[in-house]
C-alpha cells in the first residue's frame, strides 16, 4: 500500500521574524564585527587589546578568580561532566564546542599579537 498525501506532509516549525532571538543574535554579530573593524589597524588593535584588560580593574577580584578558575581545563570539563549527565545528548555539541574554542584560542592569540601584563611577584604586592 502506498502512503496518501496526510502521511506524506513534512512538518515545519518557522521562527518568526520579530523574536528575540534573532534581535540578540544580530546584536551580538554586530558588536562582534564592530571589534574586528576596531582589531584590523595595529594602533587600535593594541589600545583595544590594553582596554580590555584595564576592564578587570573595575570588576570585583573574585568574579576575576572565578573566571580564571574556569580556564583551567580541569575545571571546566569537571563542569561540563557534571551537566553531560543530566543531558547527554549534549555530547556532540560540546565536542565541537570544545574543537572550535580550541582553534578560536589558538588563531586569536596569535592574530592579537600584543603584549600582556606583566606577571606578579610577591615583592611587588
Amino acid at each position: 500500500m502506498l502512503p496518501d498525501h496526510e502521511h506524506c506532509r513534512i512538518v515545519t516549525v518557522k521562527q518568526p521574524q520579530n523574536s528575540g532571538v534573532n534581535t540578540s543574535f544580530l546584536s551580538v554579530l554586530l558588536l562582534l564585527f564592530f571589534f574586528h573593524i576596531l582589531t584590523l589597524n595595529a594602533q587600535t588593535n593594541l589600545e583595544t587589546f590594553s582596554w580590555f584588560n584595564e576592564l578587570g580593574a573595575s570588576l570585583p577580584s573574585g568574579l576575576l578568580l572565578s573566571v580564571t578558575d574556569l580556564g583551567d581545563g580541569i575545571t571546566a570539563g569537571a563542569l561540563i561532566l557534571i551537566c553531560l549527565t543530566y543531558k547527554s545528548q549534549w555530547l556532540y555539541r560540546v565536542l565541537v564546542t570544545t574543537l572550535l574554542c580550541a582553534l578560536c584560542v589558538h588563531f586569536f592569540k596569535q592574530y592579537f599579537d600584543a603584549p600582556g601584563l606583566p606577571p606578579y611577584s610577591k615583592s611587588s604586592i
